[in-house]
């Protein structure tokens, strides 16, 4: 997709649109999540608002007590706890309907952390969700929807093979390359949990 963009300008946009359909649907599903997650948050919900709180409060207040090392495992863990669910329901033939809920799960996650921070500390929730949070979930949400992306294709290739009729090419090299676009997915992902402790370490005292 990113080769995409900068080539647009050559191209008209609804080639451009419908060559990376799936990424913006992906993207899409996402962006449905936030708008859950941040419905949520304005409902008042004392039990959701009440999980927000610890979580924050974690995140906030004990982050600066954490070694660097701690703060990038809890970072990539859960990232990398993500991607390992999208891939392996790749490998199932019935896993495209899960594989469309992770970016609605994940956006919804996103959605109501931001919403709380700037609701439950103002501005300087919100100038920490800018300085810390920003970048690497811009990051690791791309990486989401890319490994959403190829896990689909393969889980409707694996549900393709129940129908003979139907054309498809060699599943072992799909996988093949599948595999190899994680190994690059979760490079990145350790690459954006590097960034996020670091954003955090420099960041803690400030907002503890």
């Amino acid at each position: 997709m990113t080769a995409a963009i900068f080539s647009l300008r050559h191209r008209k946009l609804p080639e451009f649109f419908q060559e990376n359909r799936q990424t913006f649907l992906f993207l899409g599903l996402f962006g449905v999540g936030i708008l859950i997650g941040s419905i949520l948050i304005h409902s008042g919900n004392p039990d959701v608002l009440e999980a927000l709180r610890l979580t924050t409060r974690n995140l906030l207040e004990y982050s600066p007590a954490k070694g660097f090392g701690e703060l990038f495992c809890d970072a990539f863990f859960h990232s990398f706890l993500m991607l390992f669910a999208v891939f392996f329901l790749g490998l199932s033939a019935i896993g495209l309907p899960v594989i469309l809920f992770i970016p609605v799960f994940r956006g919804l996650g996103v959605g109501a952390s931001l919403g709380f921070l700037y609701l439950e500390y103002g501005l300087e929730g919100a100038a920490y969700s800018l300085f810390v949070l920003l970048i690497p979930t811009v990051i690791s949400v791309y990486i989401l929807v890319l490994s959403c992306k190829e896990s689909a294709a393969l889980s409707f290739h694996l549900f393709s093979c129940f129908f003979p009729e139907q054309k498809s090419g060699s599943l072992l090299s799909e996988l093949t390359f599948l595999s190899k676009r994680y190994l690059f997915f979760v490079a990145i992902t350790a690459l954006s949990s590097l960034l996020e402790s670091l954003l955090q370490l420099t960041a803690g005292q400030l907002f503890s």
